[in-house]
């Protein structure tokens, strides 16, 4: 008991959560420290209340006690918590406001962070209640709203979330709001939510939407950009407007309408990271040329087939590579890798996009020839290779190579013949995803299975 509260603290630091609710029991000092100090930070006040939609007498009588409980303990507790998960499902507005009523200002005043889940809730009149209340919690840095599924009434209005203080927002992708927050720094949910903000983003550095629809000049000063997909035109403007992107992924796809689209990128000269799933275009063949971009270490480009090396380009300060590798381009493209990319340090072939091997996926054979010539890649530590057919003994002879490797990953592969797949080395540690299917000859035709 005579240990100073600094060092109480550090020490409550190696104790699981558990332990540290025990510990809070052993003396009024020590749960003053626990609870109603910084130290509180470490745990999170989390309510959760379901009802039924038509609930039976009872039901709704043990509802109503269970909601009194949490009325009287927040009416008796003295914990300063700093975060607030608050879960709801098939609650009516008014339920919700007694809740409401009992959590601001007395715990709201104090929460660094609010986490809102509502299930099957009748109107916005809690969102429109968050609205009010929002802009009086000073301390509040982190607004969640992940889960919010509820029926919009035919004359339903755009909600405007305003706050001083808010940092960071992840909003259920189809609610229908905008938010007014100028110290906000990432932003997760429906892009239309970013189109009013009236003094722009200047502290905006972490975006992730669906679509990109917004003016490009309010994130001039974004240095993470997720997007499910972008069109040409988009494309364009973010190339010429956020240039102080450090990271572009795009979930999905490009559409290029022009040949000259892609030489645009050449604009984000700070981008170190960069991944997109496909470039789809019309009818014309295109050049990725990533060379001039000198900071850039990590490259995901995903299904796209590049049928001739000379169709990418890419700086020598590439740490990550994926790219996807096919019967016609797997002799151009090791040869590439390993000429080219000598700093490489994990490698992710990608040899086909089906792993449904009954459908005769004929594109993921693995020639051991032609990647032999990977050990010549020194600083290589992780090698992946998926949804690729590995012959026989495909690691035998490959001694150089597997003994640098740390991480050698087979990831919905298939194994053809009667040889070991795996390689016996010291230090290096294997990763293994086995497809979901069955046996070709025990599988109909027209069969298929689901897999992850």
């Amino acid at each position: 008991d005579l240990l100073p509260e600094e060092v109480l603290c550090m020490i409550f630091d190696l104790l699981r959560l558990e332990y540290v609710k025990n510990a809070s029991l052993t003396c009024r000092r020590w749960n003053n420290i626990i609870f109603l100090g910084p130290y509180v930070k470490r745990f999170q006040f989390k309510i959760e209340l379901s009802n039924q939609r038509n609930p039976t007498e009872d039901q709704s009588m043990y509802f109503k006690r269970r909601m009194q409980n949490v009325v009287d303990y927040v009416n008796h507790t003295k914990r300063c918590y700093r975060q607030l998960s608050l879960t709801l499902e098939s609650i009516e507005p008014d339920y919700f406001q007694s809740i409401w009523e009992c959590l601001h200002p007395k715990v709201t005043e104090n929460i660094y962070s609010l986490k809102l889940s509502l299930y099957d809730v009748d109107s916005q009149d809690t969102i429109r209640l968050l609205a009010e209340t929002v802009p009086l919690m000073p301390n509040l840095r982190s607004l969640s709203i992940p889960r919010c599924y509820f029926r919009y009434p035919a004359d339903d209005q755009t909600i405007v979330l305003r706050s001083s203080s808010v940092q960071c927002v992840k909003l259920e992708e189809r609610m229908k709001i905008e938010i007014d927050m100028p110290e906000l720094e990432s932003y997760e949910g429906p892009p239309g939510a970013l189109r009013n903000q009236p003094l722009g983003f200047d502290k905006l550095k972490h975006v992730k939407v669906s679509e990109f629809y917004c003016n490009p000049c309010q994130f001039r000063n974004v240095e993470t950009l997720i997007v499910y997909n972008l069109t040409d035109a988009r494309f364009v403007e973010i190339c010429n407007t956020c240039t102080a992107l450090k990271e572009l992924r795009i979930w999905h796809r490009i559409d290029i309408a022009y040949p000259d689209t892609l030489k645009q990128i050449t604009k984000l000269s700070n981008l170190r990271r960069l991944s997109f799933r496909r470039i789809k275009r019309k009818g014309f063949d295109f050049c990725l040329d990533l060379s001039d971009l000198s900071q850039l270490e990590d490259v995901d480009l995903g299904e796209t087939v590049f049928h001739y090396v000379k169709q990418i380009r890419l700086p020598k300060t590439i740490r990550y590579l994926r790219v996807r590798v096919t019967d016609t381009n797997q002799n151009e493209l090791i040869q590439y890798i390993t000429g080219s990319l000598t700093q490489l340090k994990n490698l992710w072939l990608l040899y086909g996009v089906d792993p449904n091997w009954r459908r005769g996926n004929r594109n993921g054979s693995v020639d051991k020839n032609k990647i032999k010539a990977l050990h010549n890649l020194t600083q290589l530590k992780e090698l992946t290779f998926e949804v690729a057919r590995l012959y026989g003994w495909i690691f035998i002879d490959m001694d150089d190579l597997m003994h640098q490797l740390r991480v050698l990953r087979l990831w919905l592969c298939k194994h053809d013949g009667d040889g070991p797949v795996f390689p016996m080395v010291a230090n290096l540690t294997i990763e293994e995803q086995i497809p979901l299917i069955c046996e070709e000859d025990s599988c109909s035709e027209d069969s298929s299975e689901e897999y992850e």
